[in-house]
């Protein structure tokens, strides 16, 4: 998917994890979810 592989997936979600937060991540996850299923 857009030339990303797992380890850059993995990369990025420890990224996201650190910028996000543990509190508001599933919240976010399920966004960028509905987003890319649509």
């Amino acid at each position: 998917m857009f030339g990303i592989g797992l380890p850059e997936m993995f990369i990025i979600a420890v990224v996201a994890f650190i910028f996000i937060g543990p509190d508001k991540l599933p919240g976010v996850l399920r966004s960028i979810g509905k987003v890319l299923l649509n």
